[in-house]
């Protein structure tokens, strides 16, 4: 006991066990934040009215005929791809490519061999090929029917589709991921880089890679009636981006650092949503944000059953409305920085 590690407020040798001199009161681990106190944050008038004319702006540009909007329909090509190398070979601008929801696109297995498209490249990662789209304007990318068509590759450090410097992208009833079997992994599903005028709609991006869509430079872009699951870093990455919508959409059953990263952005919405079962680090947030303008705006939509170290960084980041939350649980604090 001469560096006093007994606990007993002495320096002296003892040869029996001595009552210790912490508090006998059960120690508190961790402090649980009632989550009724997370979405709890106000703003002046001025920075409300803002923010509900930006919110009302970006539903109306884009809440009625999406597609429409952002496809020139005048001059599509259209082509019924029945297995992947139909499917890469048909890529291009001004094309419709018709998916059957019976086949599974393996497109892994296409890159291994040699094709001829030259607005698609093979890039490799770590542990395998990944495709890239290049330079595309006003293709869409659907289904033959209601039930959604599967979008399948193998590297497990690869993404399933990239997109680069293309315009006007219309994605309809796919299921894309990793597979055939399931693990952990460390690609993503769709990545856009200097790409604007998106539109993804009713389709399944579900995990075992990194996250479900990453948007770089991206301009006007919409994730609509569809699911980010399974994923196992986070649920998305939005960085230098402007007019992105997230509406009537699951985020759901990811881990492990912050949920949805958004930074050096503008004019991001979340309406009509549903973040649920989630589960991060300790250290992480389901929300990470950074230097977005004017404001984060999350409307209409249920946050419940997450765990996570926090809800955002600052109290200031994010502007909730009608917010429903159930069994949430914040083991740090609600805010980073409070």
């Amino acid at each position: 006991n001469t560096n006093g590690q007994i606990g007993d407020v002495s320096l002296i040798s003892k040869r029996k066990p001595v009552v210790t001199a912490f508090n006998k009161d059960p120690l508190v681990i961790t402090e649980i934040v009632a989550e009724e106190r997370a979405f709890d944050n106000k703003f002046d008038d001025a920075t409300v009215n803002e923010l509900e004319n930006l919110t009302e702006e970006l539903l109306s540009k884009y809440e009625q005929n999406k597609n429409d909007k952002f496809i020139d329909r005048s001059n599509m090509k259209v082509i019924v791809a029945n297995d992947a190398r139909e499917f890469i070979e048909a890529i291009g601008s001004n094309r419709e490519i018709i998916l059957t929801s019976k086949a599974v696109y393996d497109i892994t297995s296409v890159l291994l061999e040699d094709f001829d498209n030259e607005k698609v490249y093979v890039r490799y990662e770590y542990n395998g090929p990944e495709l890239v789209i290049s330079n595309v304007v006003n293709l869409i990318i659907r289904s033959e029917s209601s039930k959604l068509a599967e979008l399948l590759v193998s590297p497990t450090y690869a993404d399933v589709l990239n997109f680069e410097d293309s315009r006007n992208i219309f994605i309809e009833g796919v299921k894309a991921g990793h597979g055939p079997v399931r693990g952990y992994c460390d690609g993503g599903v769709f990545s856009f880089k200097r790409c604007s005028n998106i539109y993804i709609n009713n389709s399944v991006l579900y995990g075992c890679g990194t996250q479900g869509i990453e948007l770089s430079n991206v301009e006007n872009f919409i994730l609509d009636n569809s699911i980010i699951e399974d994923c196992t870093y986070h649920l998305m990455t939005v960085k230098e981006s402007k007019d992105i919508v997230f509406m009537n959409s699951k985020f759901r059953n990811t881990e492990e650092f912050d949920l949805i990263e958004i930074s050096d952005s503008q004019n991001i919405l979340f309406d009509s949503c549903e973040i649920s079962g989630n589960q991060t680090n300790p250290s992480y947030s389901i929300f990470g944000i950074q230097n977005v303008e004017p404001k984060l705006i999350v409307k209409d939509t249920d946050i419940k059953d997450n765990i996570a170290g926090y809800l955002q960084s600052y109290k200031g980041d994010i502007y909730f409305k009608n917010i429903t939350s159930d069994n949430n649980v914040f083991t740090k604090h609600i805010y980073k920085v409070d």
